[in-house]
């Protein structure tokens, strides 16, 4: 197929991004690859970030600027698919950016596939840099996909932004009702609908982490459920398409997190004893543990420990445990 005939829309929902805009959007604009529209969805920013993407349609006609009241990334992002003339559809964060050659390099891997995804780079405020990069790999069937999942869903398997998916395929929209967790539920529908999946292991898109504006960083009421969602809503997607595949790293994602969260909840400065202890006993009481130490998981040791309280229903013991931590140690979660 020649540029003319595959048109990818470009999709970026925006909110109070007036500091790190410009260059999302410029290296998008800036692609070797032509034949793009973006939509840039001001979702009721306070700052100047409408006022900056109604600058870059002045300069660049392939840009579309959606205005709208504050109803969250899903919203905004259902509002640019409905605009959308693509047979390509990709979304981006306003807050990171991508090389100038990610489009060209992502079609011409496409071929007869109905999705392809990319490596990455974690690029923290500190100044490091991760690559998050795979072997590549074509997965040819739904249980080649699932044994992708169940194995490095950790690394960019569940995220949005380092895919470009087929238009026709998407027919659902983003649940908005989500804050957190909606990136794999979107992708998990897709994938429903995928027969064939290629990995290229190039590091075209650079995903930003700031430690003190992330939600990732953040105490947040809802993160344990939205982690035991997703480790959830992973695990019975590979059960019906792989069901011996092995999970092991999911697990123990899962297990990181929710102690990661804990930490929290004990640093948590509004919080009483007695309402810490409660939140963490909850956790711990959850049913969805039985899926996760069904078997060996030979994790580390405080894997190990955790382990050993949730079976004992040693609550007072965990409890101890991450107040240790939460004196001795910064918490980074697994990278999404």
């Amino acid at each position: 197929m020649t540029e003319e005939e595959n048109l990818v829309s470009v999709i970026i929902p925006i909110y109070n991004a007036e500091r790190t805009l410009e260059k999302c959007v410029n290296s998008v604009l800036n692609q070797d690859y032509k034949n793009i529209e973006v939509f840039l969805v001001d979702d009721g920013s306070t700052d100047e970030s409408g006022e900056i993407c109604e600058s870059f349609v002045e300069k660049d006609d392939r840009v579309k600027v959606i205005h709208k009241q504050n109803g969250g990334v899903s919203s905004a992002r259902n509002c640019a698919l409905d605009e959308a003339n693509g047979q390509y559809i990709f979304f981006a964060d306003s807050d990171d950016y991508v090389a100038e050659d990610i489009f060209t390099q992502m079609l011409s891997a496409f071929e007869d596939y109905d999705l392809v995804i990319c490596g990455y780079t974690m690029q923290y405020d500190t100044g490091e840099r991760r690559e998050r990069v795979l072997e590549p790999g074509n997965f040819e069937n739904k249980r080649e996909i699932a044994a992708y999942l169940a194995k490095y869903s950790h690394i960019g398997a569940n995220a949005l932004w380092n895919k470009l998916f087929l238009r026709r395929l998407i027919s659902d929209r983003f649940d908005e009702d989500f804050s957190l967790g909606e990136d794999l539920k979107f992708v998990l529908q897709y994938l429903e609908k995928c027969e064939r999946v290629r990995y290229i292991n190039k590091p075209l898109y650079f995903y930003m982490y700031n430690g003190l504006t992330s939600l990732a960083y953040r105490y947040n009421p809802r993160m344990y459920l939205i982690s035991r969602q997703s480790y959830d809503s992973i695990r019975q997607f590979v059960q019906l398409y792989y069901p011996e595949a092995d999970m092991t790293m999911n697990k123990r994602v899962f297990i990181t997190n929710a102690m990661i969260h804990s930490v929290k909840v004990v640093r948590h400065r509004d919080f009483k004893e007695k309402e810490k202890y409660r939140i963490i006993k909850e956790i711990m009481a959850d049913s969805i543990w039985k899926t996760v130490f069904d078997g060996p998981l030979h994790g580390n040791k405080a894997e190990k420990l955790f382990e050993i309280c949730v079976r004992c229903r040693l609550t007072w013991l965990f409890y101890i445990a991450m107040k240790v931590r939460a004196k001795t140690k910064k918490e980074v979660s697994y990278d999404k």
